[in-house]
C-alpha cells in the first residue's frame, strides 16, 4: 500500500513538472513573438523618423544651395552687361565711374563696382587706372585702387583670371577694402568695337557675404545640427564655429579643416562616420553644391539628436521589459529541465535571475536618465536664427489679429553666465552678464533696462555702453539669488532645467524680449553657449544651454494701461542640467545596499540551531530599520519635496524586506504554523529574498520613467 502511494506522488510530480515545462514552453514563444514585434516596431518607427528627418536636413541644403546661387547669379548679369557696354562703346571712358556708381545705387546686394585697366590701356601716359565704388555706411564712396596697390602685381584673380581664362568668380577674401568676407566676379572687356578682342581691362564687383552667412545660420536644422559653407579651394565662409578670418589665414582647427576637406566638391556627397569638431558628437555630414561658384553647402546632422530618442523612449522601455521577460522565462524553463533536487541548482537560478533583474533596471536607468521634463513641451525653443525669425514672424501676426493692440517692440538680449552655485533646494545663486540692443529708432520713453522676477536678492550693475551704426548695446553685470522650484521625483536620474527669467522694465509698451543669437558663435544648444569657459557646477553635468519663451497668463495690469497685459510672453535663458549619480550612489543606494546583505544574512541565521536567539535578531531588525528611516530623513531634508523621490522606492522595499523577515524569524519561533516557510530550515524565503526586491524595483523603476 505504502509503495503504491509513493508511485503515485511520484506521477502526480511529474505530470507537475510536465505541466510546468508546457505552460513554460508556452510562455517562452508569446513572449518570443512579442519581443519580436515590439522590436520591429520601434525599428521601423525609428528608420522612418530617422528617414525623414534626413530628408529635410537635405532638402535645407538643397534650398540653402539654390538661394545662393539665385543671389550670386546677379553679380555675373550686372558684370557681363556693364563690359558688353564698355566693349560696344555704349559707355565712354569719362563716363565709367558714373555708369559704376549708378550700378551700386541700384544694385544693394553690392558692395563694390569697379573697372581696373591694362597697363596703359586708358591712357597712353598713365601706367594704371581702376575707379571703384565702395559703400561706406549708407553712402557711397569713389576709391582709385591704383593710389592704393599695384593690382598687375601679386595675386589678384580678380584681375588675372578675367584676362587669360574668361568671366570667373574670385575666391572669397578678406580684404582692406570690407571688413567682412567678400567674393568677386570680373569679366574682360575691350576698348571699343574696333579694337578687336584684346582685353583693355576688367569689370569687377564684390558682394559682401554677410547675406550668405546669414542665410546659412537660418537653416531650419531645430536640433539636429547646423549648416556650413566652404568654397572650392577651401575659404570658410560661413561656420559657427571655425571663424571665416582664422581660416582665411590657413589656421583652422584641424577637425574642422578635416570636415570640409570630406564633403567639399561633392554634389549630392554624404558623410556617415563623422565626428562633429564642436560638440564632439557622431554625426552625419550632407552637401550639395552651389552651381555658380561650386562652393559646397554642408549640414551637420547629429546622429544622437536626429535619432530622437526620447520620442520613442517608450517603445525602448517596451521592448526592454519583453526582452527581460523572454529571458527570465528561459532561465525558469533551463532551470527547471535541469533541476534534479539539488539545492545548488536552486541557488545558481536565483544568482542569474538577480543578475538579470539587475541589469534590466540597469538599461532601464540609461533610457530614462536626463529625460527632460514634460512642462517644457508648451516653450519654444530658439535653436538657431530661423526659429527665432518665426517666433518674430508669429508674434507680429497675433499682434496684428488684435483689434486694437499694439505691434511688439522687439529688444535682442543676450546672457553669460560666468558662475552658478546650488545654493538650496530652491535657491540658485548666478553671476554673469546680460546685455541689450536698442535701435536708435526705439522711443525714449521706453526704458532700457531688465527685471529678472525670480530673484530673492540681486545686484545689478550697468557695465559698459557702446554705439554701433543704428543700434546701442548695454550691457550689466549681474549677481542674483534666483529662486525656482526644480521636481526631484525622479532623483538621482533627475534632469534639472535651471530658468533665468528675464522681463523688460517697461511693462506697459508691449516690450517683447528676443534672443540676441548674432553675439554668440555657434548657437546650437549642444555647444553649451552662453558659459563661461570651463564652466563647472560640483555634481552636476551640463547636457545643453538654450533660449527659449514661454507665454504667461498675468491676472494684474500691475497698476498701468497695459492693453493686452493678460498674455505676454518671456524670454527664458535655460541651463539643463542632468546629476551626476555618483555622489547619491554613494551616500543613498551604498548604505541601502549594505543593509539589505546584512538583512539577507540575518534570514540565512533563520535555523533550527537558532530558536532560542529569535530575541537578538528581531533587536538587529529595529537598529537596521531605525538606521534606513534616519538615511531617508536626512535624504529628506536636502530635498524637499511634495512627490516621492524615485530613491524613495528603495527605502520602501527596504522597510518591507526589514518586516517581512521579521515576521518569517518569528516562523522559528513558534512552528508548526506556515509548513511551506519552515521547510528546510525556511529556504524558499531565502531563495526569494533578492530575486522579490529587484522585482519590487524594476515595478518602481517602471511606473516611474514609463
Amino acid at each position: 500500500m505504502a509503495v503504491e502511494h509513493r508511485r503515485a506522488e511520484w506521477l502526480l510530480a511529474g505530470a507537475w513538472a510536465s505541466t510546468v515545462v508546457r505552460v513554460l514552453v508556452v510562455l517562452c514563444a508569446a513572449s518570443l513573438v512579442l519581443s519580436i514585434g515590439l522590436a520591429w516596431t520601434y525599428l521601423n518607427a525609428r528608420h522612418r523618423a530617422l528617414t525623414a528627418a534626413k530628408d529635410r536636413v537635405q532638402g535645407e541644403a538643397v534650398r540653402a544651395a539654390r538661394v545662393i546661387d539665385t543671389e550670386l547669379q546677379r553679380l555675373p548679369v550686372l558684370v557681363r552687361a556693364l563690359a558688353a557696354d564698355v566693349s560696344a562703346g555704349r559707355v565712354p571712358k569719362a563716363q565709367l565711374p558714373e555708369r559704376l556708381k549708378a550700378s551700386l545705387d541700384v544694385t544693394p546686394q553690392l558692395h563694390a563696382i569697379g573697372a581696373a585697366y591694362v597697363p596703359y590701356a586708358y591712357d597712353g601716359q598713365l601706367r594704371l587706372r581702376a575707379p571703384m565704388y565702395r559703400r561706406q555706411g549708407d553712402a557711397t564712396e569713389l576709391v582709385d585702387l591704383d593710389s592704393l596697390y599695384d593690382y598687375t602685381q601679386g595675386d589678384h584673380d580678380w584681375y588675372r583670371a578675367p584676362l587669360t581664362a574668361g568671366p570667373s568668380w574670385s575666391e572669397p577674401a578678406i580684404s582692406d577694402l570690407s571688413p567682412a568676407p567678400v567674393v568677386e566676379f570680373s569679366a574682360a572687356f575691350t576698348d571699343g568695337p574696333l579694337q578687336g578682342q584684346t582685353p583693355a581691362g576688367v569689370i569687377h564687383a564684390a558682394m559682401s557675404l554677410s547675406e550668405v552667412d546669414d542665410l546659412i545660420r537660418s537653416l531650419d536644422l531645430g536640433e539636429y545640427g547646423y549648416g556650413f559653407l566652404v568654397s572650392r579651394k577651401g575659404f570658410v565662409i560661413s561656420h559657427p564655429f571655425a571663424d571665416a578670418y582664422v581660416a582665411a589665414r590657413g589656421n583652422p582647427d584641424a577637425a574642422a579643416k578635416r570636415m570640409f576637406e570630406a564633403v567639399r566638391g561633392g554634389q549630392h556627397a554624404v558623410v556617415e562616420d563623422a565626428t562633429d569638431p564642436i560638440t564632439g558628437e557622431p554625426s552625419w555630414i550632407f552637401s550639395e553644391t552651389v552651381p555658380a561658384t561650386g562652393w559646397t553647402v554642408g549640414v551637420v546632422f547629429f546622429q544622437q539628436e536626429s535619432a530622437n530618442s526620447r520620442m520613442f523612449r517608450r517603445q525602448q522601455i517596451r521592448l526592454t521589459v519583453s526582452v527581460l521577460v523572454l529571458a527570465a522565462l528561459l532561465l525558469g524553463l533551463g532551470l527547471r529541465l535541469v533541476y534534479r533536487g539539488n539545492v545548488q541548482t536552486l541557488w545558481f537560478g536565483v544568482l542569474a535571475w538577480c543578475g538579470l533583474l539587475a541589469l534590466g533596471i540597469g538599461v532601464l536607468w540609461i533610457e530614462g536618465y536626463g529625460t527632460p521634463s514634460s512642462d517644457a513641451a508648451a516653450d519654444t525653443i530658439f535653436a538657431n536664427t530661423a526659429s527665432a525669425r518665426q517666433f518674430v514672424l508669429k508674434t507680429t501676426r497675433a499682434a496684428l489679429k488684435r483689434r486694437g493692440g499694439l505691434l511688439p517692440v522687439y529688444v535682442p538680449t543676450g546672457v553669460f553666465v560666468q558662475t552658478l552655485e546650488i545654493a538650496g533646494p530652491n535657491n540658485i545663486a548666478v553671476s554673469g552678464y546680460i546685455w541689450q540692443k536698442y535701435p536708435k529708432t526705439l522711443p525714449e520713453s521706453i526704458q532700457r533696462g531688465i527685471v529678472l522676477p525670480d530673484a530673492a536678492d540681486r545686484q545689478i550693475t550697468e557695465a559698459y555702453r557702446r554705439t554701433e551704426g543704428d543700434v546701442e548695446t548695454i550691457g550689466w553685470y549681474v549677481k542674483a539669488t534666483i529662486r525656482q522650484t526644480f521636481n526631484y521625483a525622479r532623483y538621482p536620474l533627475d534632469q534639472q532645467d535651471f530658468r533665468l527669467r528675464i522681463w523688460p522694465r517697461d511693462l506697459d509698451k508691449n516690450v517683447t524680449l528676443v534672443p540676441d543669437l548674432d553675439s554668440y558663435r555657434i548657437i546650437h544648444p549642444l555647444s553649451r553657449f552662453g558659459l563661461e569657459k570651463g564652466f563647472t557646477l560640483p555634481g552636476w553635468k551640463v547636457e545643453r544651454t538654450q533660449f527659449s519663451n514661454r507665454p504667461r497668463e498675468r491676472n494684474t495690469t500691475f497698476g498701468v494701461a497695459m492693453g493686452e497685459a493678460d498674455s505676454v510672453n518671456e524670454l527664458y535663458f535655460n541651463i539643463i542640467l542632468n546629476r551626476e549619480i555618483l555622489e547619491p550612489v554613494f551616500s543613498s543606494l551604498l548604505p541601502l545596499a549594505v543593509s539589505g546583505f546584512m538583512v539577507f544574512a540575518l534570514l540565512l541565521a533563520v535555523k533550527e540551531s537558532t530558536r532560542a536567539s529569535v530575541v537578538q535578531i528581531l533587536a538587529a531588525y529595529s537598529a537596521l530599520f531605525f538606521v534606513v528611516i534616519l538615511s531617508e530623513l536626512d535624504l529628506r531634508r536636502k530635498l524637499p519635496s511634495s512627490s516621492i523621490l524615485y530613491i524613495e522606492y528603495f527605502y520602501f522595499v527596504m522597510y518591507g524586506a526589514i518586516l517581512s523577515v521579521a515576521l518569517i524569524t518569528l516562523t522559528n519561533a513558534w512552528t508548526g504554523f506556515f509548513p511551506r516557510i519552515e521547510r528546510r530550515e525556511h529556504l524558499l524565503p531565502k531563495l526569494l529574498f533578492w530575486p522579490l526586491i529587484l522585482v519590487a524595483l524594476l515595478a518602481a523603476t517602471l511606473a516611474v520613467f514609463y
